[in-house]
C-alpha cells in the first residue's frame, strides 16, 4: 500500500510538471517557511492562474506546517520514552507544536475547498483530499488543537483558546474531514468554546458553537439554555423583545427552565414590567418555595414597595423575606446580607424606644460586616449603615466608626 501511494505522489509530481505554473506560484514554491509562503500567498492569491494552483500553493502551506508539526511529535514521543527510561528529556516548543497543528489544518482546508472545483472544462479532479496518509496526519493535527486550546487556557489567553477551539470544530464539517467519526467530546468542547466566545461577546461564534453542542445529548440542555442567553443579548427592537420572551416562557412552561426564569426576570425588571415581573414569581415560589433567585426578586419588591410608603413603613415583611432569602443563599451573596442588614437598619430608625432600637442595630451590625468582607468594593450597599450600627451599639467615638466616617465621609 505503501507503494501505491508513493507512486501516486509520483504520477502527481510529473503531472505538475508539465503545467505552466505562474509566476507567483513559482515563487510560493519556492518558499522555504511557513511564514514566508503565507506572506507571499496572501499578497499573490488573485494572481494565481486557476483554482488548481491555489489548491498547490495552500498545499506548500500545508506541507511546510506539517513538517513542523511532524518533528515535535516526533521529540514529545521520545521524551515519553525518556520519561518512563528515567532518562534525560529535551526540551521544544509547545507554542510552534500547536501553531504548526493550527496552520496544517487550516491550509488543508482552503487547499480542499480549491482542490474541490471544477476545471475551465467542468471536471473535477481530486489531487489530495484521497491521500490517507495526508488525511491521517491531519487527523492527529487536528486532534492536538483540543489540548491545544487547553494550553492557552492554562495560560490565561483566552483568546488563543478560541483560536484553537474554532478551528477544531469549524473543520469539522469541512468536506476534507467528512469521512471521520465524530469525535465522542465534540459536544464538550463546542459548549465550553461557545461558553468563551459569549465571554468575548462574540454571540454568533457562540450561538454557532451551541448549535454544535445541542447534537450531543449530555450538553443539548446547557447548550439550549445557552442559546436564550445569547439570544437576550442581541436584541434589536421592541418586536425581538416580545418574540424572545415568548420563546422563553414557551420554555419556562415546558421544562421549568432556570435559564428562562432568570432572563425572563431581568427582561420585566428592566422593561418595568412589574405586574409581570411579580406573576412570573409567583409561579415559580409555587413551584419551588426557595428558589433563590425568585426569592431575591420579591425581597427587593416588598423592600421597594415599603420604601415608597410616605405615611407608615412597616419594614417587618420585608425583613421576613430577606431572611427567608438568606436561608435560601449559600452565604457567598453580599447583596443578602446587605439587604438584610438595610431593613433592619430604617426599622430601628422609626423605634423610639432606645433598647428596641440598638437591639435591632446589634442584629444588623454582622450581617453588614459580612457584606463588606464579601464586596467591600460595594460600600454603597452596607457603609453608612455600618457607620450607623457602630455609632449605635457602641459610639460614634469608636475607632470602628470613625474609620467609616473618615474613609467615606459620613
Amino acid at each position: 500500500m505503501k507503494k501505491i501511494v508513493v507512486m501516486a505522489a509520483m504520477i502527481l509530481g510529473v503531472s505538475s510538471a508539465f503545467a505552466a505554473d505562474s509566476d507567483a506560484l513559482k515563487a510560493i514554491m519556492k518558499a522555504k517557511t511557513y511564514a514566508e509562503a503565507e506572506s507571499l500567498l496572501n499578497s499573490s492569491l488573485s494572481q494565481l492562474a486557476s483554482d488548481a494552483e491555489k489548491a498547490k500553493a495552500y498545499n506548500k502551506l500545508y506541507e511546510l506546517s506539517i513538517k513542523g508539526f511532524e518533528e515535535i511529535s516526533v521529540l514529545i514521543g521520545e521524551n515519553q520514552k525518556a520519561m518512563v527510561m528515567k532518562e534525560e528529556q529535551k526540551p521544544y516548543d509547545t507554542a510552534a507544536y500547536y501553531n504548526n497543528a493550527y496552520n496544517a489544518v487550516k491550509a488543508a482546508v482552503e487547499c480542499d475547498k480549491y482542490d474541490g472545483k471544477p476545471d475551465a472544462k467542468g471536471k473535477v479532479k481530486i489531487l489530495y483530499r484521497e491521500n490517507p496518509e495526508r488525511l491521517q496526519k491531519l487527523s492527529q493535527a487536528r486532534i492536538e488543537l483540543v489540548n491545544a486550546g487547553q494550553w492557552a487556557d492554562g495560560h490565561g489567553d483566552e483568546s488563543g483558546l478560541l483560536k484553537y477551539w474554532s478551528m477544531f470544530l469549524d473543520s469539522r464539517s469541512a468536506e476534507l474531514f467528512s469521512s471521520l467519526p465524530k469525535e465522542p467530546f465534540l459536544g464538550q468542547v463546542a459548549f465550553y468554546a461557545g461558553a468563551y466566545a459569549q465571554r468575548a461577546n462574540d454571540f454568533k461564534m457562540a450561538d454557532r458553537y451551541f448549535d454544535i453542542a445541542l447534537e450531543d445529548s449530555a450538553y443539548h440542555d446547557k447548550a439550549e439554555n445557552a442559546k436564550f442567553e445569547v439570544a437576550g443579548r442581541n436584541l434589536h427592537s421592541k418586536a425581538d423583545t416580545l418574540n424572545y420572551i415568548k420563546k422563553l416562557e414557551d420554555l419556562y412552561t415546558a421544562k421549568n427552565s432556570a435559564v428562562a426564569f432568570s432572563v425572563l426576570c431581568k427582561l420585566y425588571n428592566a422593561a418595568n414590567m412589574t405586574a409581570e415581573l411579580n406573576n412570573l414569581v409567583d409561579r415559580q415560589l409555587a413551584k419551588n418555595p426557595k428558589d433563590f433567585l425568585a426569592l431575591a426578586y420579591r425581597a427587593q419588591d416588598i423592600a421597594d414597595k415599603v420604601s415608597r410608603e410616605t405615611e407608615t413603613q412597616n419594614w417587618d415583611p420585608a425583613i421576613e423575606a430577606y431572611k427567608a432569602l438568606l436561608e435560601a443563599s449559600d452565604g457567598s451573596q453580599a447583596f443578602v446580607f446587605a439587604g438584610l442588614g438595610q431593613c433592619l437598619c430604617k426599622k430601628a430608625g422609626l423605634i423610639e424606644v432606645r433598647a428596641e432600637q440598638r437591639a435591632l442595630f446589634q442584629e444588623a451590625l454582622p450581617l453588614l460586616e459580612k457584606a463588606r468582607d464579601l464586596d467591600p468594593d460595594n460600600n454603597t450597599a452596607w457603609a453608612y449603615f455600618l457607620y450607623v450600627c457602630y455609632g449605635s451599639v457602641f459610639s460614634y467615638n469608636d475607632s470602628r466608626a470613625i474609620e467609616i466616617k473618615e474613609k467615606f465621609g459620613f
